[in-house]
């Protein structure tokens, strides 16, 4: 009577252990692939083009206020340092600009379009925007597809210009030439000035982001202090980061400079940081589950194992060979990971739709992906499993047939 009792209450929990092994196994291979899904849109970031330059360029900040500079001062010392930089050997160009491409700081402007409506409730639109100074064009390697670029002529005693990418001019002038048109800048007073230049789009905030609206207003007639110079070179930028700063000891030996980068190492630890950093979080949550899965698999078998010592004795002493019981063993456990493989791939294709927002420029159901992810887990399964199977085959008949 107590045996079948503990016969009766161990079925249940068997099949509890049997499902949770499978749920376990679904869940890892859901990250598994996930983790591959979001490394591959790493590689695929790394490959797009953020519409700029990323190679030869070295990047370093300024703020001359720290050093008590007024607004002419730090004018002055910027047209002179642009002057010695490019003046060095290996430098092919340099230029200023307000913020890194796809930094952690950005800028956005007020402004009225005429002949534009924004809105029944607002009467000016917001749109991203950065101060650039001469050869800033040039030097990022983005084309200015219709105009010109910021030139010397453009003084602060100058008619107020301004720049538009082409998403800019697509958006508030679908029907006419942005070139020549005006904006008015929000600011006090408010400034009225003459679009002259349309640049190719560039990705300023997001390396996902679609093309967005964005305004470029020159250095000369702004009253920006804080400067990021931007130097092309012939060679490795980081190898000319001594003699970029020689030159400003050489003006000021007492001005701060800060964030001394390559534009190339800025956009694989800074633009890369979101997706790299989920990635990283899917692929820990991924071994753990991965891990729990095994060690779950490996247990339910060897449970399995030990309740069946006798069954496997007398099917050996009957003729059963060592190989059909390690097959037997196998099969049970690869049973139950092919469930829940089968449950994961299922979950991960439902996913799909959520991923494509999630993984720019990769296919979310990638079979290559998915394909390594079934047969990493198969493999480890297959590991985990392989071991009571081992021990299994290799019982003693007579004693398990002694045991009780």
């Amino acid at each position: 009577m107590p045996k079948a009792s503990e016969t009766r209450m161990a079925a249940p929990r068997g099949w509890m252990r049997q499902a949770l092994v499978v749920a376990q196994v679904a869940v890892a291979l859901v990250m598994m692939i996930l983790s591959g899904l979001f490394l591959e849109s790493i590689r695929a970031a790394r490959r797009s083009d953020p519409g700029y330059r990323v190679d030869h360029i070295l990047t370093m900040g300024f703020d001359p206020r720290i050093a008590q500079y007024d607004l002419d001062a730090t004018r002055a010392f910027y047209r002179r340092l642009i002057g010695r930089v490019e003046a060095l050997p290996g430098v092919r160009a340099a230029a200023l600009g307000q913020h890194i491409p796809l930094g952690v700081s950005s800028s956005a402007t007020e402004i009225a379009i005429a002949g534009y409506d924004a809105s029944p409730n607002r009467r000016t639109i917001s749109v991203g925007s950065s101060i650039a100074g001469e050869r800033y064009f040039d030097v990022l390697g983005i084309p200015i597809l219709r105009g010109r670029a910021f030139t010397a002529r453009d003084t602060a005693s100058a008619p107020p210009v301004a720049i538009v990418n082409d998403a800019m001019a697509a958006k508030y002038w679908p029907s006419r030439e942005a070139i020549g048109s005006t904006i008015t800048i929000q600011s006090s007073p408010p400034v009225t000035a003459q679009v002259v230049g349309v640049a190719r789009v560039s990705k300023t905030r997001d390396i996902s982001e679609p093309p967005q609206p964005f305004l470029y207003l020159p250095l000369a007639q702004q009253r920006q202090t804080t400067m990021v110079l931007f130097v092309h070179t012939d060679a490795d930028p980081a190898a000319m980061a001594g003699a970029v700063r020689g030159e400003v000891r050489a003006l000021d030996p007492n001005l701060p400079i800060y964030d001394v980068r390559t534009l190339a190492s800025h956009f694989e630890q800074q633009a890369l940081l979101g997706v790299r950093l989920v990635a990283q979080v899917v692929t820990a949550v991924g071994l753990v589950g991965l891990g729990l899965s095994v060690l779950g698999l490996y247990a339910v078998v060897a449970y399995a194992v030990s309740q069946r010592t006798r069954e496997i004795g007398i099917r050996m002493a009957v003729g059963a060979s060592a190989g059909r019981v390690l097959g037997m063993v196998l099969r049970q456990g690869l049973t139950l990971t092919a469930i829940g493989i089968g449950i994961g791939l299922l979950l991960t294709l439902a996913l799909s739709t959520v991923l494509r927002e999630l993984v720019d420029g990769v296919n979310p159901r990638d079979p290559a992906i998915y394909a390594l992810g079934t047969a990493v887990l198969l493999s480890i399964a297959l590991a985990a499993t392989y071991v009571p199977a081992r021990r299994a085959s290799s019982i003693d008949p007579q004693a398990a047939l002694r045991a009780e």
